[in-house]
């Protein structure tokens, strides 16, 4: 497989909402196996807890830089992710999980189980992973970029990731 895709969210652990990913799940790769070229690709669900006690905890020790500290109900992190070959084959996929994950987000909003934060080691480029820390904690990592890393390498320099940018 050359091409990875990936997006994730999060919801509170709501059975209903992740019934609603899995079922939605089963038809992207029935379609996967409709419209792919080559039949050849992989396509995963993971869903991994994300308890409220981290963000408790996070509190009492001053914060939490990445918004954690924010959960009030136990929470499901999702990651789903599709590998596939060649351009066309990713353009495709690309298409099938953005629907897939707006559709399971949508239905999450729906239900009141979902919840505004991004696991970055799991979104896609387009996911705006840093929105969901918070604004206060954004302009904290921008500034101790800024002292730490006055030229900017790791934000300029260094290819990937999401870069950190003073948030207004």
């Amino acid at each position: 497989m050359n091409s990875n895709i990936w997006f994730t969210l999060t919801f509170k652990n709501d059975e209903r909402a992740i019934r609603k990913a899995v079922s939605l799940h089963r038809k992207l790769v029935e379609d996967m196996k409709r419209d792919s070229s080559d039949g050849d690709f992989e396509k995963q669900c993971y869903f991994q807890p994300l308890p409220s006690i981290i963000g408790k905890r996070g509190i009492k020790k001053g914060g939490n830089i990445f918004g954690v500290d924010k959960l009030k109900d136990n929470a499901i992190v999702l990651l789903g992710s599709l590998a596939v070959n060649g351009v066309d084959q990713e353009a495709m996929g690309r298409k099938k999980m953005l629907k897939w994950k707006d559709a399971v987000e949508k239905y999450s909003r729906s239900i009141g189980a979902f919840v505004d934060y991004r696991y970055m080691n799991y979104a896609d480029s387009s996911q705006d992973v840093l929105a969901s820390y918070g604004k206060e904690n954004v302009q904290k990592m921008f500034e101790v970029s800024r002292r730490y890393d006055p030229e900017g390498i790791f934000q300029k320099r260094v290819p990937g990731g999401f870069k950190i940018r003073p948030r207004s």
